[in-house]
């Protein structure tokens, strides 16, 4: 007797259920599917959907269906195949009807490239895609897939896919490009007749970095990075509802472990409510380097970058944030929302923090929960109407390494660093001075300030009307000052203006134990500078000029 059906077959993918293809190089050989029932021996299956060609980019969506014979009907299953190419080509400049394959059939529109570009995942890590995009502006609302005006527009830079800007539209090989004389921008000002700051037909976000979409098909997959390098970002303006609200510039987004990096980008004159310049508010790692975040203003937190989100990691490395404005943190706002324990983390090297405004708090740098490490930077000039002057810790874990704060203002406490409890301080070889708070220029609270004062550790450092002995420099001695080239005023900030390289006969050359290189990427010897900078003697600029060998901390004549 036969048994009776009750429930349907199941269908199983053979192969990926994502699969990448370089046009014209790989071939489609179909993987199938399998049905199995309880009843049924074999049960047929039927593959529908897009066929897939090989020879044309795009998007192909594979069904797969079967049915036993009392009439139940599988869940379908899906495969998506993407076909795509190794290297996309874009310019402005290029005539319409390109396919995108090389420099002389560039697409003009950076859309169409980003449209073709196929995702990559943890289940299926796809072939390396790049898209290099010539000297030019590009707006997001222009394109496939793209409505003109269409504030929502952006350009999505899909998870494992690098764009590189910076060509000329003649290049081979990467190294062949010049991103700081073939300007690439890409513009928020999609309606096209900004004056001054961000209208208001402006796009919500100009870059979007990492695929939401991806994310809810395979969340918590995709594990490579995605990457932004040689563009100009401007003309963003986020001040629309949740998700519209946050990022600018470039909004990164996506669901951990994802990695997110820009490099050699200039992110400048963008609005947002949080993180006009950058925001990742929910990435687990994000890196930027060789690029200067300027002119950026939030309503509320992080005018040049914004980062909420727990256990994050943050690393800046050669980047200048500088005249950047918000409430709290004008220049950096950091916060891992989790314990103070938190693995939440931040490494800012060789900075220049300049210049930075916040009407509340951290007019340099805001941080509420986690671990940041400051190593050979320069933050000056920065300002705050309420504490921290340059840098504001909450409940935070913060070291100072080879840093020099400088020419920092506060309207409240703490013209240097404002730290409440619990939390921790160390400064490290780092230089403090020339700072002003509501107690005065040249007070100790003028440099340091809050529940983190009786608990700070200082190591080889001068701090300014502060005594804390050992191998620290006494700085409540006006001999001690450090003599900079040329301070700035803590009453201009926030200001770009000062230098403060050291002069000969700072109190600060020689005293500290060295390695690696200054700011300046000078090499420290084995006996080096307190603070950012290394003394380099115009005998050793001149001799560096003419090719021989100087040691940096020579004194005039020498």
């Amino acid at each position: 007797k036969r048994q009776v059906d009750t429930s349907p077959p199941v269908l199983t993918l053979a192969g990926d259920a994502v699969m990448t293809l370089y046009a014209g190089t790989d071939t489609y050989s179909e993987p199938g599917a399998t049905a199995t029932d309880l009843v049924d021996d074999s049960v047929a299956v039927v593959i529908g959907g897009d066929a897939v060609d090989a020879t044309t980019p795009g998007t192909y969506l594979v069904t797969y269906d079967a049915t036993d014979s009392d009439g139940f009907a599988a869940e379908q299953v899906t495969r998506t195949v993407y076909v795509t190419r190794p290297v996309y080509f874009v310019d402005a400049d290029a005539p319409d009807g390109g396919d995108g394959s090389s420099w002389a059939t560039a697409f003009n529109k950076l859309q169409d490239a980003l449209d073709l570009t196929a995702p990559r995942t943890k289940q299926y890590f796809g072939n390396d895609q790049e898209v290099w995009v010539a000297a030019g502006t590009y707006y997001p609302d222009e394109g496939t897939g793209q409505s003109d005006g269409d504030r929502t527009s952006t350009f999505l830079v899909k998870t494992g896919i690098t764009l590189y800007g910076g060509f000329a539209g003649t290049e081979t090989a990467l190294n062949q490009r010049d991103p700081d004389t073939n300007l690439t921008i890409l513009s928020g000002d999609i309606d096209q007749n900004d004056t001054g700051s961000p209208g208001a037909g402006n796009a919500y976000h100009v870059v979007t970095m990492l695929d939401p979409a991806t994310y809810t098909a395979n969340k918590g997959e995709i594990v490579v990075d995605t990457i932004l390098d040689g563009f100009t970002i401007t003309g963003g303006k986020a001040d629309g509802t949740a998700p519209h609200d946050t990022g600018g510039g470039v909004l990164a987004t996506g669901t951990e472990p994802d990695d997110a990096t820009i490099l050699n980008c200039r992110i400048l004159g963008n609005v947002a409510k949080n993180g006009a310049g950058v925001a990742m508010p929910d990435v687990s790692w994000l890196s930027i380097s060789t690029s200067e975040i300027r002119d950026n203003h939030a309503e509320l937190d992080g005018g040049g970058i914004y980062v909420r989100e727990s256990n994050t990691k943050l690393n800046l490395s050669t980047v200048r944030l500088e005249s950047n404005t918000a409430t709290r943190g004008g220049g950096l706002y950091f916060d891992s929302i989790n314990s103070p324990d938190s693995t939440g983390s931040a490494l800012v090297e060789y900075c220049h923090v300049r210049g930075n405004q916040a009407s509340d708090t951290g007019g340099g740098i805001h941080v509420g929960l986690g671990r940041v490490r400051l190593i050979t930077c320069l933050m000056s000039g920065n300002a705050a109407g309420g504490n921290g002057g340059g840098i504001f810790a909450e409940e935070a874990e913060f070291v100072l390494e080879f840093s020099t704060l400088a020419g920092n203002r506060a309207a409240g406490q703490g013209g240097a660093l404002f730290g409440e409890t619990p939390g921790a301080l160390s400064c490290e070889k780092s230089l403090i001075w020339g700072k002003e708070d509501a107690s005065g220029a040249g007070a100790p609270g003028g440099s340091i300030a809050g529940g983190v004062t009786g608990s700070a550790s200082f190591t080889t450092s001068l701090v300014e009307g502060y005594a804390p002995g050992g191998d620290n420099l006494d700085g409540t001695l006006a001999a001690n000052d450090p003599a900079f080239v040329a301070s700035e005023a803590p009453s201009n900030a926030p200001s770009v203006d000062g230098d403060y390289h050291l002069t000969w006969g700072s109190p600060v050359i020689g005293v500290a134990p060295g390695s690696g290189v200054d700011l300046d990427f000078v090499a420290r010897g084995t006996t080096a500078d307190i603070g950012a900078y290394e003394y380099v003697s115009a005998y050793a600029v001149w001799a560096a000029a003419s090719g021989l060998t100087s040691g940096v901390n020579d004194a005039p004549g020498d």
